[in-house]
């Protein structure tokens, strides 16, 4: 299910996890036609209370529609997994979210630029640790 996070993915790390509450709560309450839960996330970004903190969420619906669509997938399945691998799979989102936290704000280290040429990179350098931690998992 990994590629139906490359939507969440493309906010700031603090914009994440509200972005992703405002699609879980209609998927919660049952909704399961994408568009309506699509509506329902854009209208609760919208509220007043948010000061337009989440103004671009509706861009960015209408930029990787397709995203969406696979972003939305991807939560309905996970709320039908059982509570035992709900919990799981929430700690390991949790996990990842820190070492994204943690290793996102400093350069990364020689040994992973290494790593990454001897795994065949040749792209441009990355700017933080997570990023080429990033490439070396997706490169293995």
């Amino acid at each position: 299910m990994s590629h139906g996070k490359n939507f969440i993915k493309r906010f700031e790390l603090r914009l994440q996890s509200p972005i992703s509450s405002f699609f879980r709560t209609p998927i919660k309450k049952g909704i399961k036609e994408p568009n309506q839960i699509i509506e329902q996330a854009v209208q609760r970004s919208e509220k007043p209370k948010f000061h337009g903190k989440y103004n671009i969420l509706k861009e960015m619906i209408s930029q990787y529609y397709y995203e969406v669509l696979a972003y939305i997938r991807c939560l309905q399945h996970e709320e039908q997994l059982p509570p035992e691998e709900k919990l799981i799979l929430q700690q390991k989102t949790r996990n990842e979210y820190f070492r994204e936290r943690n290793m996102g704000k400093r350069k990364p280290s020689v040994n992973q630029l290494d790593y990454l040429r001897k795994l065949g990179y040749q792209g441009p350098e990355p700017d933080t640790m997570f990023e080429a931690s990033s490439l070396i998992d997706r490169l293995r």
